[in-house]
């Protein structure tokens, strides 16, 4: 390669680099701005729980205050135990009205409806299938990047009206006995609650929700229990907006002039 070619190619080389990085140097664009971001402005997003695992600490310790037959045994304490884990998939699902202060904080409040329950199996081999619908309220704040579906963390609490409740007894393999009440008094008829989460940039949920009050009311001639349910949901959090996207200005790069 001769000294003219050398010359035409570094030319072009410097001409090139140029072009790429003479731009000015890019301005602090990250304050929010008015348009493309979900803030200081209400919006509508899913609160699709799905799939719900719960399970109960059946707290039986109270056994105790009853008084036992003439002659007969003290009736004893027993421990607190988990029940067994419960599945469901139908009708988990809702609505959020969500407003963001800023880019990194906001609140949500909505309405859902849930299907929880716990089963428990008895002293007598029998397994015993509780659950009842309620729709909430609930009322939370959400930590991260407040743009579309991106990650956060999100607390709060809220407040479920039962709807209907359901109990199944599986006596044996062949013989099952099935109660369902609307508004049944077998439930408190509020079940206040508290729950924490996180969600991806995809709109996937995961949450705990724990209920710190009794699931049953207590009935005349029934042992007394003190079931709290606890559960784990898997879900999608996602925005009903007619904007294609909410994105963040990109934070400022330097370039290099020649």
């Amino acid at each position: 390669m001769n000294l003219k070619s050398i010359v035409l190619l570094f030319a072009a080389g410097v001409a090139y680099t140029t072009t790429t990085f003479a731009a000015p140097i890019a301005a602090d664009t990250t304050k929010a701005s008015q348009t493309g971001l979900p803030i200081r402005k209400l919006y509508v997003g899913t609160a699709f729980d799905g799939a719900i695992f719960s399970t109960a600490l059946v707290d039986k310790t109270d056994a105790s205050l009853i008084l036992p037959a003439p002659g007969g045994p003290i009736p004893s304490t027993k421990t607190p135990v988990w029940t067994p884990l419960r599945f469901s998939l139908f009708l988990n699902i809702g609505f959020t009205f969500n407003y963001n202060f800023n880019r990194h904080i906001g609140i949500f409040t909505g309405i859902d409806v849930k299907n929880i329950g716990y089963i428990e199996e008895t002293e007598n081999d029998q397994m015993v299938k509780r659950r009842s619908y309620n729709a909430g309220a609930p009322l939370g704040i959400r930590i991260g990047n407040m743009g579309k579906n991106n990650a956060a963390f999100f607390i709060g609490g809220g407040i479920d009206y039962t709807i209907n409740y359901k109990e199944k007894r599986f006596l044996n393999r062949n013989e099952k006995y099935v109660y369902t009440e609307w508004f049944s008094s077998r439930t408190p008829t509020y079940m206040p609650y508290v729950f924490a989460g996180v969600s991806n940039k995809k709109g996937l949920s995961l949450k705990v929700q724990y209920y710190p009050n009794d699931f049953l009311n207590p009935r005349p001639g029934e042992m007394r229990k003190n079931v709290r349910i606890l559960a784990l949901s898997l879900g999608f959090n996602l925005h009903l907006d007619k904007e294609p996207d909410f994105k963040f200005p990109q934070k400022p790069t330097q370039t290099i002039a020649l």
